[in-house]
C-alpha cells in the first residue's frame, strides 16, 4: 500500500492519543526521506522518522507548491485538477511549459509562470 504525505499526516492526526504509532519504516519503504510532526501549542515533538535525515539540510525545490495548491483549492481560485490558466505565450527553455496548463500539468512539470499567476490572486 502507497501513502502519499497528506494521507499519512490526515493518518496520525485522526488516531487516537494512545494509539501505536504507525509503522513509518513501511510507508517509507524504498525511499530516502524522514517525516515530523511537530505540535506549535505544546512545543514538543509528535513523531519522528529518520531523524539523521531531517537533521540535513536540503533545497526545498517546488515544495512550494503543495502549500500554494492547498491555498489556491481552499480560495476557490482552482476548483478541481482540470482548473486551466492560459499560457501568456512567452517562450520558456522548458517547451512542456509553453502551451495551457491545468492545475495537474502545473504540479506534474513544476510550471513556475503557473506558480507565479496563483500567487498574487490569493493576495
Amino acid at each position: 500500500m502507497r501513502f502519499r504525505p497528506l494521507v499519512l499526516l490526515l493518518l496520525l492526526l485522526a488516531a487516537p492519543a494512545n494509539a501505536a504509532p504507525p509503522d513509518y519504516a513501511r510507508f517509507f519503504a524504498g525511499r530516502d526521506g524522514c517525516f515530523e510532526i511537530y505540535d506549535l501549542t505544546t512545543n514538543r515533538l509528535i513523531a519522528r522518522y529518520n531523524p539523521e535525515h531531517c537533521a540535513k539540510r536540503y533545497s526545498p525545490c517546488s515544495t512550494f507548491k503543495v502549500p500554494l495548491s492547498l491555498m489556491a483549492f481552499d480560495s476557490d481560485i482552482l476548483k478541481d485538477e482540470n482548473s486551466a490558466m492560459k499560457w501568456d505565450g512567452k517562450r520558456t527553455r522548458r517547451p512542456e511549459w509553453n502551451h495551457n496548463q491545468t492545475a495537474a500539468s502545473w504540479m506534474r512539470l513544476s510550471v513556475i509562470w503557473f506558480s507565479q499567476r496563483l500567487t498574487p490572486k490569493l493576495g
